[in-house]
């Protein structure tokens, strides 16, 4: 058998990647309630953010790979080492592309097809980024992913809530604060487009003033590099807009665990210790903003807190093959959290429908 010195050298890393032929997949449009409508985020816009994950992939794969060649390892098993780090960091990138499109399809035929309006019902939607979503959940077809599939069974565990609650996923990948902005802030080419779609076309004023929300949002606008303080300010403005046309809007802390790393060789922050720097501003001013608010009569409330001062979510099982999102163990403990956190406001709006009709 030939010896592996003796193979030729093996093509540079970018090369390889560049050469790469990539057919741009759209994501799966979540299906109106009332009847379907096309996705809010163009096909360019979904090929952009495919495209800046695979990208991602290169960037990592070939960090591995110059780590590998730095190492002193013999000349024989080097190149081998190369390759296989090429090919896992590929792999691992199209599983978790495959992956959003698979939780965007199911999540898209397991939502209601109609916005029940009727006496003792209530929705409880859940609107935001990844962690919204459910991206890392194991998902079958028939449930949703996430927060979404798993409060319905939470509920009843509390055996306070007496009506009927049904939830709605209303969670997208890749979005960020600035990109649920209503129409009267959003000065983007989108119009508010996401949220008018996402919370304004859902059944009549009523219906929505007996029905709650749940906001997520802020860990990608820390992957982006977009500040605290505006991240906080987004979904202040978002939470209040909400709760003109909503019973209740339970607003979260931004999940933060998985965001650390090392620094760089000059001892600046790297990129995720500063995501991390980020989240960490935004939690604290959505806390002081929440805190500060009267619990007995205001609409907006503080819900779960997946970030740092709660340590059950620094445990390495709570979290999918990325590292960075929850998995269907993590995503049970943020459903348990939302639902304790939000107990008695769902109560509340149950008792205001029931007093309505003894008047």
């Amino acid at each position: 058998m030939p010896s592996l010195t003796r193979l030729a050298p093996l093509p540079d890393l970018s090369t390889c990647l560049g050469s790469l032929s990539l057919v741009p997949v759209t994501k799966a449009a979540h299906t109106d309630l009332m009847e379907p409508e096309k996705s809010v985020q163009s096909e360019e816009e979904e090929t952009t953010v495919l495209l800046q994950d695979l990208q991602h992939a290169a960037a990592v794969a070939k960090a591995e790979t110059d780590s590998i060649a730095a190492a002193d390892d013999p000349a024989n098993t080097r190149g081998f080492r190369l390759v296989v780090a090429v090919v896992i960091g590929f792999v691992n990138r199209l599983r978790l592309l495959l992956h959003v499109h698979w939780i965007n399809f199911l999540s898209s035929l397991a939502n209601p097809w109609n916005y029940t309006e009727k006496k003792f019902f209530h929705h409880i939607v859940v609107a935001g980024d990844d962690f919204a979503l459910g991206y890392g959940d194991w998902v079958i077809p028939g449930s949703k992913a996430g927060v979404a599939q798993r409060i319905v069974n939470q509920l009843p565990k509390l055996k306070v809530l007496r009506h009927q609650w049904r939830t709605i996923n209303c969670g997208r990948h890749g979005t960020v604060s600035a990109d649920w902005l209503p129409p009267s802030i959003d000065k983007s080419t989108a119009k508010g487009a996401l949220y008018t779609r996402a919370f304004l076309t859902r059944g009549t004023e009523e219906q929505r003033g007996k029905d709650a929300v749940v906001l997520m949002l802020g860990f990608n606008d820390a992957l982006r590099g977009v500040n605290g303080r505006e991240t906080a300010q987004n979904v202040r403005d978002i939470a209040e807009h909400l709760a003109e046309h909503y019973g209740m809007v339970i607003v979260c802390t931004v999940p933060n665990w998985a965001l650390d790393g090392p620094r760089t060789d000059d001892g600046e922050p790297g990129a995720m210790v500063k995501a991390l720097e980020q989240t960490q501003v935004c939690n604290a001013v959505l806390r002081a903003w929440l805190k500060g608010l009267d619990a007995k009569t205001s609409r907006i409330h503080l819900g779960a807190e997946p970030d740092r001062a709660n340590t059950e979510y620094r445990l390495s099982k709570n979290y999918f093959f990325d590292r960075v999102h929850f998995n269907s163990t993590g995503y049970t403990l943020l459903a348990k959290d939302v639902a304790l956190a939000a107990e008695k406001c769902l109560r509340r709006l149950e008792f205001e429908e029931e007093q309505s009709y003894l008047r």
